[in-house]
């Protein structure tokens, strides 16, 4: 998870080109990604649609929301950990498994911290290719 909104001049067209090449690699693989606009007077849905196209995004992979602001800013707050106002965050990336649990808080410029973000993805993505193959393995399936 992570929060951007289109007009962004600065960082948020390279945090979504990094999320973009992450998505087609691990969207495939089950990892979903979000990301929230903290504009949502001008990121409606349209607008985030055309923004969506223009990085690339499969939509079953990766979608991008908006909402009123408040609550855009307590998900930011009281889910994803990250702060936000309007117009304005860091380009922090927030990873979850599939329970929920924030694993991760990674900053998407830093190419460490992005390689660290991998690491937590892959492993995560891991669990899940074990967690299938245990539940096959009960049932019987292979």
């Amino acid at each position: 998870a992570s929060y951007f909104f289109t007009r962004c001049g600065s960082n948020c067209r390279e945090l979504n080109t990094r999320l973009a090449r992450l998505q087609r690699e691990y969207g495939p693989q089950g990892v979903q990604f979000v990301s929230i606009s903290c504009d949502p007077t001008y990121d409606v849905p349209v607008q985030l649609k055309q923004y969506a196209n223009l990085m690339s995004a499969n939509q079953h992979y990766w979608t991008f929301l908006t909402g009123d602001l408040e609550y855009v800013q307590r998900v930011g707050r009281d889910v994803i950990g990250q702060p936000v106002s309007e117009k304005g965050h860091n380009a922090m990336i927030t990873i979850f498994d599939r329970s929920g649990e924030a694993r991760g808080v990674y900053d998407a410029l830093d190419g460490l911290d992005l390689e660290r973000a991998v690491e937590m993805i892959e492993a995560l993505v891991g669990e899940a290719s074990n967690a299938k193959s245990e539940v096959e393995s009960e049932n019987g399936q292979s």
